[in-house]
């Protein structure tokens, strides 16, 4: 004896209702898509016009003016210059709240999406470690290790893409001299100075 399915009316809803919520994520998920697009592009936009690249470019200038025999007497001279400039400590202080705006961003559950944002210019996120660390450490113990954590973060990121790399970075001078080399071995001390910097309480 042959049996035959029918649906009853609650069969119908319930298919009716899996696929009405079908329909939501799909709209959900466009609309978040959308937005998330809109905001990589405005925030881009934001860190890379031109009073932002202008800044990095005077602040690199002044940092390869100064003589060192290594790379933390430079950054402890260059700090100790821009105390006595108001518009250079402005312009690094913008700096270091874009670099912190960055790590608030992979630090958040959109996080997945960090690799977009590391890559947008690790260099700088290197370079300005090597170029403020004094000045950050010195924030750090002033205001606790709260101070620039989520920069702190990002720049660790930053650096661990350049040591994949497995070369040598060049900071350049606007002659086009090579004013700071940054070899893999660099990298690595420096990838341990902020991740000691970062578990410091």
């Amino acid at each position: 004896m042959e049996e035959s399915f029918v649906n009853t009316g609650s069969d119908w809803e319930l298919i009716l209702l899996g696929l009405t919520f079908a329909a939501e994520v799909a709209v959900a998920a466009a609309i978040f898509i959308e937005s998330e697009t809109s905001r990589r592009f405005h925030f881009v936009e934001k860190i890379t016009r031109d009073q932002r690249n202008i800044d990095r470019s005077e602040i690199y200038s002044e940092f390869l003016a100064i003589k060192g025999s290594d790379r933390h007497e430079r950054s402890t001279a260059f700090v100790e210059e821009m105390r006595g400039y108001s518009k250079l400590k402005r312009q690094c202080d913008s700096q270091i709240e874009m670099f912190n705006d960055l790590g608030l961003i992979i630090g958040t559950p959109l996080g997945w999406r960090k690799n977009f944002y590391v890559k947008i210019f690790p260099h700088a996120a290197v370079y300005f470690w090597v170029i403020l660390r004094p000045y950050i450490l010195q924030r750090r113990e002033d205001a606790g290790p709260l101070f620039a954590k989520p920069m702190l973060t990002f720049m660790k990121e930053c650096v661990i893409v350049l040591i994949g790399q497995g070369r040598d970075f060049h900071l350049r001078t606007k002659e086009g001299a090579i004013g700071m080399t940054l070899t893999n071995r660099d990298l690595r001390e420096i990838r341990a100075e902020i991740e000691e910097t970062l578990a410091m309480v």
